[in-house]
Parts: C-alpha cells; structure tokens; sequence
C-alpha cells in the first residue's frame, strides 16, 4: 500500500497540522482499512461504501490525483467489479427465474384483463378531463428523468475509471518506488477482467499482454501471479474464439505452477536440515503466519485440474468449429453450384459467412428452351449447286417440286421423290388415254347401229 493518510499528514509543509486536516487523514485511513477487510471476507456492498468514504476524504484532503489516493482508487475499482459480477450474476438468475413464471403471469393477465375492459369504459371520461394536465406533468418528468439517466454509471463503467486513476498515479511514481511498477502490472490485469466482463475482449486481451509483460521482467518464473495472469488471458482468447492461443496461454500457466510445486517441494527437503532458530526465524518473517510450503502445494495441485480441462475443452471446441465450418463450406460450394442462397435461419453457414441451398431454387425453377443454342449444320457450296441444279431440271419438265425435302445434315433428298412423282403420272396418263380409246371405240359402235335399228 502507498503513504497512509496519516503519514502524509505529518510529512506536509505544515509545522503543525489542523484538527480537521488530522481528523480527515484519521477517516480517511479508518474507511480504507474496513473496506480492505470487507473485500477480503466477501462483503462487497460493505466494501464499496466504505472504500467509497476513503476516497472521498483522500480526493478533498490531497487532490484526486494525488498519490495518497492512488491505494485507495485501485481497492475501490476492484470492489465494484466484484460488485458489477454480482449484479450481472444476480440478474442472469432473475431471468432465468422468469421463464418460468411466464405461464402463471399470464393467466394473471387474462384475469386482469377482463377487470381493466369492464372499468375502462367508466373511466374514458375522467381521463379525457385530466389529460391536457398529466402530459404537462409527463413531459416535465421525462426532463428529469433523461438527465438523471445521463448522470448514472454503472458498476462497471466506474471500476474502469477508478482504475485508469489508479494507473496514472502509479505511473507517476515509478521512478522514485520501483515497487509501483508491479502495481501498475496489478492495474493492468483487472482493467482486463473488466474489459472480459464487458465482452470488450480485443481490450481485455491487450491489457493482460501488458501485466504479463511487466510481471515478465520484475517477477520470478515460478511467481503465481504469472500462473494467474496466463489463466485470464487464455480466458480471453477463449472468448474471442482463438483456441490456439487460449491453449498457449492455458499450458503457460500450467508450466508455472508446475515450477512453483517443483521448488516448493525442494524448499520442504531445504528446511529438513535447518536449525530451530532458522525455522523461528523464517517464521517471524513471514507475512501470513498460517503459510506452509505443503499447504500451498496442495492449493496449487487442486488448482492444475482445472487449467488442464480447460485446455482438453479448448481442443474439443476446435475440433468442432473445424468441423462445422467444413460442413458450412461444403454447403455453399453446393448451393453456388446450382445457383441457391443460404437461408437466414441456418446457423453455422451464417457464422461461417456461406450460403446454404434453398428449396425455393428448386421451386421456382423454369425449363427453358436450349434450341437456341444448337448450331444448324451449314450445306457446303457444291451441295447448294446439286440441290439448284435439281430444281431447275423440275421447272423445265413442268414437274411440280413442291415436296423436295432437306434433311438435317444438308443432304437433299429431292431425287428420290422425284422418281416418285414421276412414275405416278405416267401411269395416271397411260389410264386416261386407255379410258378415252374405249369411249371413241362405243361411241363409234353406237353410231353404227342406230341406221340399221331406223331402217
């Protein structure tokens, strides 16, 4: 923790501090140490409003960036993140609490409702008398309540900013404290809880890479901070659906912990040839007298478990979008084959960026004529001669050439009917002229005996 309040006091310009300045310090350390307290046994709503208190006393004692506050800024964002996670998770349980009253309430509705139509009527006029006066009333309510909308923050909102104070003050401070480096590390990773909070992951994943580079560079290699930096950010490339990189991240943290275990347990076998003044004094030092070695080996073996099915499910999710966006390709590459669109309602070819056949492109379709489309074969000029050579042979015989045929590969076929035609009138010729030879022959034979019959 920075300078409390109370040292900052006595090391001001000042020979002697006021009472009120002492009593401000005195507050300010006292809500700043219970609300510690609160965040640390789970008592978030206690916590934030005291917390809030100290920052308040700090801001208007030293200055809202003054480096007095910067503690008390860092605690106070990390207690309204806590609290904006409770809320959100309060309110994900109110929903789904919902979905199962809705058949009750509607019922209740249906009740209702038959109340609200049988004294509607009776209260048409009245409200007609004292419209004119509620829409005065509304419209000046309406003012109100959109400027107080626009003055509240959520939790969230406002962890981030108090955080970013934080950080700007630490920074500010680098130089002379080489420790607040590694604060401005701890800023960084719960500016990147809050980023995953808010579904803001590309900023969550920058801000974590920006703790991880700092506690790179300032910590040990088996630190838990490391193991637990690695955790949040595979948690956000998770979220981002970058498998790759969340098992990357997921391993490193394992790789850390299994470091940790690895020199815990060399420090156990150390200490087995200590003296019992070394042990006293590696107690004394201590900051938590309740640490052990073996305790911490068991929290951290507890702790790898569940790292390690994180990456098992990071490896199954991969396989499956794998899959699905192979399906999903595999649909569209049909569905542009014969022409069709994707349906809004098919889902992985939607999250793929496909489209998916439609039974409507198979409805609507029309069979069209491809006539149009096959070449005629052309006759070769020789052909055309033949063909016109043929014809005016017809003409000069007075033969009609009425059913010349050309057949589909260009070949005429005008000699063979020709022949035909031809043979069919000389035989119609030969009958008439046999017919009138035998009528000139009984008209003849008549002539002849009508004298005789009169004489």
């Amino acid at each position: 923790m920075s300078e409390t309040p109370q040292k900052a006091v006595s090391a001001s310009p000042k020979s002697s501090p006021s009472k009120k300045e002492i009593d401000a310090a005195t507050a300010a350390l006292n809500h700043f140490a219970q609300g510690k307290r609160h965040l640390v046994v789970g008592d978030i709503h206690s916590a934030v409003n005291s917390l809030q208190e100290a920052c308040r006393f700090l801001a208007e004692e030293y200055g809202e960036t003054a480096p007095e506050c910067g503690d008390a800024y860092f605690h106070y964002g990390k207690a309204l993140l806590e609290l904006a996670r409770m809320e959100s998770g309060v309110l994900g349980n109110a929903l789904d609490g919902e979905e199962g009253s809705t058949e009750d309430e509607e019922e209740e509705d249906g009740d209702e409702d038959g109340e609200r139509d049988g004294d509607s009527q009776e209260g048409e006029s009245q409200d007609e008398e004292g419209s004119k006066d509620e829409s005065k009333s509304q419209d000046e309510g309406e003012g109100e309540k959109t400027e107080e909308d626009e003055e509240e923050v959520s939790n969230l909102q406002l962890a981030w900013e108090m955080l970013e104070l934080a950080k700007v003050i630490f920074k500010k401070q680098e130089d002379s404290n080489p420790e607040m480096i590694k604060k401005v590390a701890q800023v960084y990773l719960k500016l990147g809880e809050v980023g995953l909070e808010s579904e803001n992951y590309a900023q969550g994943i920058e801000d974590f890479k920006q703790c991880l580079e700092i506690q790179e560079k300032h910590l040990e290699e088996d630190d838990r901070c490391l193991a637990e930096t690695h955790y949040h950010l595979g948690v956000a490339h998770s979220f981002s659906d970058d498998f790759d990189k969340a098992v990357e991240s997921f391993q490193a943290a394992v790789k850390v912990i299994d470091l940790r275990i690895c020199n815990l347990n060399k420090r156990i076998k150390e200490k087995e040839d200590w003296t019992e003044e070394q042990k006293k004094k590696d107690a004394a030092e201590r900051p938590d007298p309740f640490y052990t070695e073996q305790g911490e080996i068991d929290e951290l073996n507890k702790l790898l478990p569940e790292i390690k099915e994180k990456i098992i499910d990071m490896e199954e999710m991969k396989k499956d979008t794998k899959e699905k966006l192979q399906k999903a390709a595999k649909g569209a590459l049909m569905a542009r084959a014969i022409g069709g669109r994707v349906p809004s309602s098919d889902p992985v070819a939607s999250q793929a960026g496909f489209d998916a056949p439609s039974s409507s492109t198979f409805s609507n379709a029309e069979a069209k004529s491809i006539t149009h489309l096959v070449r005629k074969k052309q006759r070769k000029p020789e052909e055309d001669a033949a063909v016109a050579d043929i014809k005016k042979a017809k003409v000069e015989n007075g033969e009609s050439t009425t059913s010349e045929v050309t057949s589909t590969n260009g070949q005429s076929e005008s000699m063979e009917t020709d022949n035909k035609t031809s043979s069919k009138g000389k035989d119609m010729e030969e009958l008439k002229k046999q017919a009138a030879e035998e009528m000139k022959k009984a008209t003849e034979e008549i002539t002849k005996e009508k004298p005789q019959a009169t004489t």
